[in-house]
This record gives structure tokens, C-alpha cells and sequence, in this order.
């Protein structure tokens, strides 16, 4: 499925029931609010769920500055960087046995272990987006800015086009009820369904849920 911006903000309008634009420069009200939402809302909605599509994989370039104190080491974040998957290390070792993870462990489901590694997203003195971590090797997965929509899955175009569709609604229709519809398709709907299905088209890497929250539920 190959889709254009164009043909995701036509979808959006025409899920508020109006009327398709040609271009996002035509002059008309529609194609003003969609080329004011579009990118927001796109960059919304790949942060919102693990879309295998936008996920990639990096080795970190360290800087030279270091934190005042807790963690040893500051890395440089990719500009297109949305949101971290993980580390290598939460992502590929063995949690029970592997001696060099620098994280915690906790018991999921079946005594299986599960692994969050150590760091955290700040700006260093000159301004720079780091990661900080303790190791002086990192390498992680994460959600990319995807802009090309030859990449998107079909899930992920309905559900950008319903998110889209809820920020446009009332400024072009002038309905809150419409707006609040179009919401509630979105998260009830659209949002859960791409949280489980485009994240389980591969192997269960991570477990999310201990068995402490389970008994406790």
C-alpha cells in the first residue's frame, strides 16, 4: 500500500465528511489545517506505539563531556530520534545469566526474566540531546521521524488519518461532536489495535507486565 500525504489528509477530511483538497498549497481552509496538523499529528502517532516500519538500529557516537555525577558517559541521540525501543541489552541478552547487563531485573511471566537497562534523555552544557549511560558502548533501537509514506503500513495510515481527522474536525466542521467521535475511533479503536498488532509482527522480545501486577489484578 502506497499512500501520499495528500491522499492521508484527503482521508482525514473525509472522515469529518468533507471535501478532498488537490495539493496543501490550494488556498482552502482544508488544506490549510492539514498542512498546519499534518506533521504534528504524524510524529504524535509514531511515538505513540512501537511501528516496525520506523524503528531503527544504532551504535551511538559518545561526546566528550561527561555527567556531574551518576551516570559515566554521554552519547549523541540521532536527529530523527522520536522515542528509545531499547538498548542492545534489554533487547538481545539473556536477563538471568549475561554478566555485563548494567540494569535490573524483574520476574514476568513463567520465571522469565525481564531487563530495563540504565539511562536516561537530557541536554548537556552546549545544548546537545544526550543519552546517559554507564557503559562507554551504546546501542539502541528506536522510533525514527519517519516522513516517507512509501514506508507507512496500511495501520498505520488509518491511524493517522483518524488522529489527524480528530485535530482538523472542529476547526473545519465546527462540531465538537464530530471532533469528540472521531477522538474516541481513534483511541478506543485505531490506537489499541496498532499497539498490539504492528508490535507483535516478530518475536516477543520484552516482556511489559510482571507477575506481581498480574496477582495483584
Amino acid at each position: 500500500m502506497t499512500v501520499s500525504k495528500v491522499e492521508i489528509c484527503n482521508y482525514a477530511l473525509q472522515l469529518i465528511g468533507d471535501e478532498s483538497i488537490i495539493s496543501l498549497s490550494d488556498g482552502t481552509v482544508q488544506a490549510q489545517q492539514c498542512n498546519l496538523r499534518y506533521d504534528s499529528a504524524r510524529r504524535t502517532v509514531l511515538e505513540m506505539a512501537f511501528w516496525n516500519f520506523a524503528i531503527r538500529r544504532v551504535e551511538l557516537a559518545q561526546i566528550a563531556e561527561t555527567p556531574a555525577f551518576d551516570f559515566s558517559y554521554y552519547f549523541a541521540l540521532p536527529s530523527d530520534l522520536l522515542r528509545i525501543v531499547g538498548t542492545d541489552r534489554e533487547l538481545g541478552v539473556n536477563f538471568g545469566t549475561d554478566p555485563l547487563f548494567n540494569g535490573y531485573k524483574t520476574i514476568g511471566f513463567g520465571d522469565a526474566y525481564t531487563g530495563k537497562d540504565r539511562y536516561k534523555i537530557e541536554t548537556t552544557t552546549d545544548g546537545q540531546r544526550a543519552l546517559l549511560y554507564d557503559d562507554d558502548v551504546c546501542k539502541i533501537a528506536y522510533i525514527k521521524d519517519e516522513e516517507d509514506t512509501t514506508k507507512f503500513s496500511p495501520l498505520f495510515v488509518e491511524t493517522l488519518a483518524h488522529y489527524l481527522a480528530s485535530k482538523i474536525a472542529y476547526k473545519i466542521t465546527g462540531s465538537r461532536t464530530i471532533e469528540e467521535k472521531i477522538f474516541q475511533q481513534f483511541y478506543n479503536v485505531m490506537l489499541k489495535e496498532a499497539s498490539t498488532s504492528d508490535s507483535q509482527q516478530g518475536t516477543v522480545e520484552r516482556e511489559t507486565q510482571s507477575r506481581f501486577i498480574s496477582v495483584r489484578f
